[in-house]
């Protein structure tokens, strides 16, 4: 009988790392730019050579539940560098989405998540739509969004 039933060895090895990387991209965010860190990241978790043992949503929910215990840490930002470099590690096609609104008066709000296999894996907002992608990522680099520009319909 196991110790911790339901949790398999892939699942507590993801949890342990995303607790020594949450606070390491935190401070790293801080003193690099953003894609030195993802590449920093990156390099320190290569792909693995086997099959994906973990499933993309567990990691982001595992991702999540451990930055929701460490206040101050555990910002969309961090939460979704360290999401992403686990995703690639274990073979999931990954996209960090950087994303801001403007709610009406003067200021500005950003958002990060990651996209993976069609859905959000880990950032999810009641609205994420009212969020405008700035920046998106599937390599080391980020990349401005393709502006789509939508005709008027004549239905309308």
């Amino acid at each position: 009988m196991s110790a911790w039933p339901g949790r398999t060895l892939a699942a507590i090895e993801a949890a342990g790392l995303a607790t020594v990387l949450l606070p390491w991209a935190r401070l790293a965010c801080r003193r690099a730019p953003l894609p030195r860190v993802r590449a920093r990241l990156e390099a320190r978790l290569p792909a693995r050579r086997s099959a994906a043992r973990l499933g993309a949503r567990t990691i982001g929910r595992i991702v999540a539940g451990v930055g929701r215990r460490m206040p101050g840490i555990g910002t969309c930002l961090t939460q979704a560098l360290v999401a992403e470099a686990l995703l690639r590690r274990e073979r999931h096609p990954a996209q960090l989405v950087i994303g801001v609104e403007r709610p009406g008066d003067s200021s500005l709000r950003a958002h990060a998540w990651v996209e993976s296999a069609g859905g959000v894996v880990i950032g999810t907002a009641r609205d994420l739509c009212r969020y405008t992608p700035i920046a998106v990522g599937r390599g080391p680099l980020l990349t401005r969004p393709q502006r789509v520009e939508f005709e008027r319909s004549e239905h309308v």
